[in-house]
């Protein structure tokens, strides 16, 4: 191998790792995003089923990572990713139910309340908005813009 095919290896080697790298942090940040919005759900899902099971009332902080008492759940946004919506306590009652503060939320004709979890690089702009039903079942995950 000459020196001018090594160069020119070296060349297209670096074109390449310049192509790869915004394309891996966008996978990243997505990657985040989904993990987020994963573990959401399946906090709100493993509290509903608590509320049930044992028959109690089950609260979950969202938007609070600070474990204050052992008996209420908490979630806070994981990675590079931030909570849009406001902070807030959900409550499962025992048969199932989905109640939350009337100043907390503004419910809509299509779900109780929701929770946009979005990306916080500046140029992605991407966002996940969960929406609960009155019955604490999880109606969608949309994915969208962030506002």
């Amino acid at each position: 191998m000459t020196l001018i095919e090594f160069v020119v290896s070296i060349i297209v080697l670096s074109i390449i790792v310049v192509l790869a790298v915004p394309t891996l942090s966008t996978m990243i940040n997505q990657q985040n995003l989904n993990k987020s919005a994963d573990e959401l759900i399946m906090l709100l899902k493993h509290a509903r089923s608590i509320a049930i099971l044992e028959r109690r009332t089950v609260l979950v902080h969202i938007g609070t990572l600070s474990p204050v008492d052992p008996q209420i759940l908490h979630w806070q946004p994981s990675g590079n990713t931030v909570l849009k919506s406001a902070d807030t306590t959900l409550t499962f009652m025992p048969n199932g139910l989905l109640n939350i503060p009337s100043h907390a939320m503004v419910h809509t004709p299509t779900a109780f309340c929701s929770f946009m979890i979005c990306d916080q690089a500046v140029a992605a702009q991407r966002s996940k908005t969960i929406s609960i039903s009155r019955m604490g079942r999880i109606q969608k995950v949309v994915e969208g813009k962030c506002l």
